[in-house]
């Protein structure tokens, strides 16, 4: 495919160098211009009198045109003008001197050939900087203000053949996470190793262009058309393909969205925001790629306004907590609670941390978001404390919370402002957080550790974790997820399972909580298995501070008796 140049019609630098009917139309003017020039020193009384200096005007315009050589022949044509036949004064008949004209003449030629020279140097800047801002300084491809270009272009000629038209965008996944882990330079060269691989494929794809840093876009005509599934995987195959830097084999991953003209878009600026909102939605729905739905792009649209809402719900005191009661299965009593945080939306209601706290995550004000859930939590256990009945509180930290170099130096600073015990408070992180990074996770939490705040692994059983992160992390506490509980008092095999989970954890000198337990018969069996602690809807459903204080006070914490246990599923 031929490589679009992206000049802009109507600028001046078109004109230099003319060919076909522009070069006629320039040399007639050069030609009238010397003509005139020279009638109007015959007119004036001759070459005695400055006049004559308007001959630098069509001089300097040759130069323009033509460049050194349009200089020096336009120089020589106007010395030539006012030459030996044109007299010194008109008036008297007095003809010019030899030495007069062609003194006249070297500065004609030298005044030409300079400014020729002067305008080919400009010339060349000019269209560098034209060139620059057409086209990305990373991969050299034609940038966003090229693709805008082209589309309008395209968009107008498709609009009166009625011709249909797509544009794909191709984002590039955790390009700012490399970045920020090991360098820009890195970064920019793995996006060009990406940007060849690309390239490859433009003849089968469309036109390439690079606009923005992790994004990239496809202009489909033609027979490409009406095959999304077929483009996005043109394109997934080859971000996909592995990139060589310093001997290492990179590949990355991303998403295509894809919007169609006029279907999806009527401007330049619908099109191309319809084609970027179906990419995000499929990075939002966990797909590769998507073709732009309306139904779609309305929820993906509704997430987003509600991100950008969360850091000033922070601000606002819209957080709050419900706690759920935890409860002992040895003596049937509350040993603590989970706080579990939830939103008080001024207009959408209550709303809990499914609808939220991913979002605060990928825009990354999750960090506002954890300071207040661990003071919040803190000052809980401070109140709690001071009016005499301390209870323990485990709050949850996500991956970006780990991530976070300072978050152990923060929650020392919070725990010793208030003046409580570190271990009325407990840290849960989830099990797919410690497999992102089981380093980091394993150093967070012995920090942690360190300074007597309790640990947990929560949702234990839901992903891959090896049983040797039960060894090497230091936690305390095991919750398993409520996949286990679910249907434990009629599943042999679970019931099997947790009670060799409880006996190993027991083993390492870890309690464990088991999570959703909803029924008695399941209580049952995790007193049979010597589980230590049950949370879940038997005891009590999350509920709010007020309600959580009363529920202390009026039940004590404590569930109802047990059954006497049965000989278990194996009898």
């Amino acid at each position: 495919m031929p490589r679009s140049p992206h000049r802009l019609a109507g600028r001046p630098a078109d004109w230099r160098h003319p060919t076909g009917g522009r070069l006629a139309a320039s040399l007639l003017l050069l030609g009238a211009l010397i003509l005139a020039a020279a009638v109007l020193v015959y007119l004036t009384g001759g070459t005695k009198l400055v006049y004559a200096h308007v001959l630098y005007v069509p001089i300097v315009i040759g130069a323009f045109l033509f460049g050194p050589l349009g200089g020096v022949t336009a120089g020589a044509a106007a010395a030539f003008a006012v030459g030996p036949l044109m007299p010194l004064d008109v008036a008297a008949g007095v003809p010019q001197p030899t030495v007069n004209w062609l003194a006249r003449t070297g500065f004609f030629l030298l005044v030409g050939g300079l400014a020729g020279a002067l305008f080919e140097v400009l010339g060349r800047q000019i269209e560098a900087i034209r060139t620059h801002g057409l086209r990305s300084p990373i991969t050299r491809l034609p940038n966003l203000a090229a693709l805008r270009a082209d589309l309008r272009a395209m968009l107008g000629r498709a609009i009166g053949a009625q011709v249909a038209m797509e544009v794909a965008v191709l984002r590039v996944d955790r390009l700012r996470e490399l970045v920020s882990a090991v360098g820009f330079d890195y970064g920019h060269r793995l996006l060009r190793g990406v940007a060849a691989h690309l390239r490859d494929r433009e003849r089968e794809i469309g036109r390439l262009y690079h606009i923005q840093s992790n994004g990239f876009a496809v202009v489909l005509q033609g027979r490409a058309v009406g095959r999304a599934e077929e483009t996005a995987g043109q394109l997934l195959a080859a971000l996909q393909k592995s990139v060589v830097i310093d001997g290492q084999r990179l590949a990355v991953e991303g998403q295509v969205g894809i919007a169609r003209f006029p279907e999806h878009g009527a401007t330049v600026d619908e099109i191309l925001q319809a084609a970027s909102v179906a990419a995000d939605a499929a990075r939002a729905a966990g797909r590769f790629w998507s073709v732009y739905d309306d139904d779609e792009a309305a929820r993906f649209k509704d997430r987003r306004v509600l991100a950008m809402q969360i850091r000033d719900a922070v601000a606002d005191r819209q957080m709050l907590f419900h706690f759920q009661p935890k409860v002992s299965l040895a003596d049937r009593r509350c040993v603590g609670a989970e706080a579990l945080i939830r939103w008080r939306h001024p207009t959408r209601g209550l709303l809990s941390p499914g609808r939220f706290i991913e979002l605060a995550e990928r825009t990354g004000v999750v960090e506002a978001v954890s300071e207040w859930v661990l003071a919040e939590a803190l000052d809980r256990v401070a109140a709690w404390s001071a009016g005499g009945r301390p209870v323990p509180v485990a709050v949850n930290l996500s991956i970006r919370d780990i991530e976070d170099a300072a978050i152990v130096r923060k929650l020392d600073g919070l725990i010793a402002a208030r003046g409580i015990r570190p271990d009325l408070l407990e840290i849960e992180v989830t099990e797919s957080a410690i497999l992102l990074d089981p380093g980091r996770a394993k150093q967070v939490l012995h920090e942690i550790g360190a300074l007597g705040v309790r640990t947990a692994i929560d949702d234990f059983g839901s992903g891959q974790t090896s049983l040797s992160y039960l060894n090497e992390l230091p936690v305390r506490t095991l919750k398993l997820d409520r996949s286990f509980t679910l249907g434990l008092e009629a599943d042999w095999r679970k019931y099997c399972i947790v009670g060799s989970v409880v006996r190993l954890a027991h083993d390492l000198g870890i309690r464990v909580v088991a999570e959703g337990v909803e029924t008695a018969p399941v209580c049952e069996r995790l007193a049979e298995v010597a589980c230590d602690e049950v949370q879940g809807y038997l005891i009590a459903k999350p509920m709010p501070e007020a309600e959580f204080t009363r529920w202390m006070a009026g039940a004590g914490g404590q569930i109802g008796p047990l059954q006497a246990p049965s000989a278990g599923l194996h009898g």
